[in-house]
């Protein structure tokens, strides 16, 4: 009677369903609001201000300004950084900064993140070409490389291609170039 009376007791403490049949899933609409997509504004806020300021005007010497900035008004470049996030040594304004950032791959919208780009152009200035397919083939194609890597890196980016060096003059001095002089 005292084994019975214990099991009574026990069972009674069971969950009469499953787990599983108490989770909504992809089958079972829920009431939940839709989480609302933020402004670039907003969006910048949230995710960049913590280190960048309010103002975009970092902190010198740890976190680097984005207004001014050469690398924020390239929108590859800077779509590039919020992605896949940013380590080792740069400069911006020709100060150094060492600091590491995380990609916000898996935290921000390509909606979200067109918004930070066109929030930051407009400081600058500047307003955006940059497109939502652009965004998603930087996601696809340049996240699984990881982090940009330094100032390399950033110079890699850059949509506009560097000079080619001018092609050597040809020397008037008949079977000498115009190195040997």
């Amino acid at each position: 009677m005292f084994l019975f009376s214990i099991f009574a007791i026990l069972s009674s403490f069971a969950d009469p369903e499953p787990l599983e049949k108490n989770c909504p899933s992809a089958e079972q609409p829920t009431n939940a609001p839709i989480a609302k997509q933020r402004t670039g504004s907003e969006a910048y806020q949230e995710v960049c201000a913590m280190c960048h300021g309010a103002d975009a005007k970092g902190t010198p010497g740890v976190f680097p300004p984005l207004v001014p900035s050469e690398w924020v008004e390239d929108e590859i470049v800077l779509s590039n950084i919020i992605l896949r996030g940013l380590a080792g040594e740069i400069f911006v304004n020709n100060e150094r900064y060492a600091s590491a950032m995380p990609g916000f791959h898996e935290k921000l919208s390509n909606q979200e993140v067109l918004g930070i780009v066109q929030f930051l152009q407009e400081k600058h200035e500047k307003s955006t070409t940059l497109s939502i397919p652009q965004i998603q083939q930087i996601r696809e194609k340049n996240v699984p490389l990881g982090s940009v890597s330094s100032q390399a890196g950033l110079e890699a980016l850059r949509k506009k291609p560097t000079a080619k060096p001018p092609k050597k003059s040809q020397s008037f001095w008949k079977g000498c170039s115009s190195s040997e002089h």
